[in-house]
């Protein structure tokens, strides 16, 4: 599941939903202070969009971001969706490292 873990990002690759949770519950603790990518390749339901805002939560009280990487779109978001939803790793990459930018900029 892990498939890269560096000084500040761990990149995940689950193959469902009950890994998600798995991590989530039993080894997420073990990666404080970690921005986390997740590459999904399977379907992103509204079941996983709701879980990963829990994610997305307990990672944003550290001040981390949660980035989920996904081709597939999703047409039925719910309206207290806030996940960071992008298509490839390159862009998540990009993405983290602007958000920790702009975050130095306001707390010099």
């Amino acid at each position: 599941m892990i498939i890269e873990n560096n000084k500040s990002v761990l990149k995940l690759k689950p193959s469902n939903f009950n890994n998600v949770k798995l991590f989530f519950k039993n080894q997420l603790f073990k990666y404080p202070n970690k921005d986390v990518i997740l590459v999904v390749d399977f379907d992103l339901d509204m079941k996983l969009i709701n879980y990963l805002n829990k994610w997305k939560t307990l990672l944003g009280a550290s001040g981390n971001i949660l980035v989920v990487v996904s081709k597939i779109f999703i047409s039925a978001q719910s309206p207290n969706n806030e996940l960071f939803i992008i298509p490839t790793i390159e862009e998540a990459n990009d993405f983290i490292e602007l958000e920790n930018i702009k975050r130095d900029l306001e707390n010099p």
